[in-house]
């Protein structure tokens, strides 16, 4: 039987609601887990869960790669820039900046999140799945002749 009570209006609700997932190349699991708990996180609605954890993921990050200091933003600015560029570093203060936001009681808005998510994807992206990508097609070196 096909219901017919969807007039058109506004967008269905599917239930469950489709839970997001993040699984990219060279990202440590627990980095990952705990980024798709972000992205839960905003889907579900509950901006200040997503902002932490979302910050979280960056600090976990970082300190992964190399970061050392007494706070987050240390460790942002300690990472080479072989590692980390500077665009990239800027799009990590914004994280850092909207997480503390969070965390100390202060509003974020959904569009907020949406750019914490986004710069956090494109920084993982950047430490972890450009080098294991770029590692993975390198070829063997053919030994030498003679």
């Amino acid at each position: 039987m096909i219901d017919t009570t969807y007039a058109g209006c506004g967008d269905p609700e599917i239930y469950p609601a489709a839970r997001p997932e993040y699984d990219e190349d060279g990202v440590p699991d627990e980095i990952a887990c705990d980024f798709e708990e972000a992205l839960q996180c905003q889907a579900a609605g509950f901006l200040f869960g997503a902002a932490l954890v979302g910050r979280r993921v960056l600090q976990a990050a970082v300190r992964d790669r190399g970061g050392k200091g007494k706070t987050l933003e240390i460790e942002i600015d300690s990472l080479p820039i072989d590692v980390l560029n500077a665009p990239l570093k800027g799009g990590a203060h914004e994280i850092r900046l909207v997480g503390n936001r969070a965390a100390h009681a202060n509003d974020v808005t959904a569009e907020d999140v949406q750019d914490l998510l986004g710069f956090t994807r494109d920084v993982l992206h950047s430490l972890y799945v450009v080098p294991t990508r770029v590692a993975a097609r390198k070829k063997p070196a053919s030994p030498p002749r003679g």
